[in-house]
């Protein structure tokens, strides 16, 4: 069936090539990681890849065949292409048994970001096709040079070894991270609590509140203009301004469950709750179909910040401590800015809240995150937080973390720089008014 190993290989890096443009939705279960047949996929992933390739490879050569009568000299089999074939092959079971042992042992495997999966994945697989490339030459050489001078051969195959380990190795540790007990961390932005006790109890807690303290569903702002931005995500016919005035006060008044000195803690464990409830799917689809890019943040906030700021008048706006959040993430971000080097300092915050701690929660990721943080930020933050008396280490805790790994998450979705901008904005906007 094999009859070009060479044309083989160019067709998988073709593939991988073409599959880096496309970003098919990935999803993960409620701990961020993959489920069960997601898993099984991910270890045949290599081995799926390949195979395609070796029947673009057949269907090829019978095209040519029947064309000439005989294979093009071109696609002659040649040792180097042979090796780099086999030792993709070879690291396509290795990423079988790998992924089956971790399966078995009951670790659950998490992508260190979401953001791009796709395309992390088809940069893993290219490694590993240049890697086998490498193999293929180093062994080449290694043959050619054996009977002259056999201390050079046996160096060959020890730097083919390492170039194997280190194209194993290295995806594995930049790109995934194993945990036995990742469900009690952080679910990407500081949503889990640290027992599937409390997890439940907050979840039900909103199904006991008085909704839309301020009357948000009752208010009719029709007159005011928007630029329309999510009417592409609207079924066909749908007045644009009035389910968009219809869905900002759903957001608001369930989805942050915006009143009077509402507590940053509870807001989060809305957010929460907003996620997967069905109420809250045409929200959920369209942040979805949004995505995370800058330009789509920019133009959405563009769009409807007149209808933000008929919502959220001077009163609401302070009343409800959205100032607090709001200045907080600034306070936060200038804190990081203020580091040796931000975009490092980011993406060590966000590789913290990935880690997957075993210990209290959020203890741990609070004092890991310490050295980033200021009194300006934290002083308020304990002071929102005093109502919960007993759990008031813990709330104060979770919400400084939850704001500081804010800016991990932004960065790792590229869009930090625009978002940052945005809140400046809204700040300066309640400053003036």
């Amino acid at each position: 069936m094999i009859k070009s190993y060479k044309f083989i290989l160019i067709i998988e890096a073709v593939i991988l090539l073409l599959s880096w443009f496309f970003k098919p939705y990935i999803s993960f279960d409620e701990n961020r990681s993959f489920g069960t047949f997601q898993i099984f996929i991910l270890s045949f992933l290599p081995a799926i890849v390949l195979g395609i390739s070796i029947l673009f490879q057949k269907i090829a050569i019978s095209v040519i065949q029947s064309d000439s009568g005989k294979i093009h000299e071109g696609f002659s089999e040649e040792k180097i292409w042979k090796i780099s074939f086999y030792t993709n092959l070879l690291f396509a079971i290795v990423a079988i048994i790998a992924v089956m042992i971790i399966w078995l042992l009951k670790f659950e495997i998490a992508p260190v970001t979401t953001y791009d999966f796709s395309r992390d994945m088809a940069t893993i697989l290219l490694t590993l096709l240049i890697a086998s490339f490498a193999i293929g030459i180093l062994l080449v050489i290694k043959k050619t040079v054996w009977e002259v001078n056999k201390f050079v051969g046996i160096l060959m195959i020890l730097i083919s070894i390492l170039v194997f380990l280190a194209a194993v190795y290295i995806p594995a540790i930049g790109y995934f991270y194993l945990n036995k007990t990742f469900g009690d961390s952080v679910e990407n932005t500081v949503e889990v609590s640290d027992s599937a006790d409390e997890m439940t109890e907050v979840a039900d807690e909103p199904d006991t509140k008085d909704y839309d303290f301020y009357s948000f569903n009752q208010k009719d702002f029709s007159d005011v203009e928007t630029g329309g931005y999510f009417e592409k995500y609207y079924d066909r016919g749908t007045n644009e301004n009035a389910k968009s005035q219809e869905l900002l006060a759903l957001f608001l008044s369930k989805n942050l469950d915006i009143r009077d000195d509402q507590y940053i803690s509870e807001m989060r464990y809305a957010i929460m709750y907003a996620q997967h409830e069905d109420e809250f799917s045409e929200i959920n689809d369209i942040d979805e179909q949004m995505g995370r890019k800058p330009e789509e943040i920019r133009q959405a906030f563009d769009s409807y910040k007149p209808l933000i700021y008929a919502f959220l008048n001077d009163k609401i706006y302070f009343d409800s401590n959205l100032n607090l959040i709001v200045e907080a993430l600034i306070a936060s971000h200038e804190d990081i800015a203020e580091t040796e080097n931000a975009e490092v300092s980011m993406k060590k915050i966000n590789t913290i809240m990935n880690m997957g701690f075993k210990g209290e929660f959020p203890g741990e990721y609070f004092e890991s995150l310490q050295p980033f943080m200021s009194e300006k930020v934290l002083a308020p933050l304990k002071k929102n937080a005093q109502k919960f008396e007993e759990e008031f280490e813990y709330n104060y805790k979770l919400n400084a973390v939850w704001i500081y790994s804010f800016w991990g998450r932004r960065f790792e979705e590229k869009n930090h720089e625009e978002v940052f901008k945005i809140l400046q904005e809204i700040n300066l906007h309640y400053q003036e008014s």
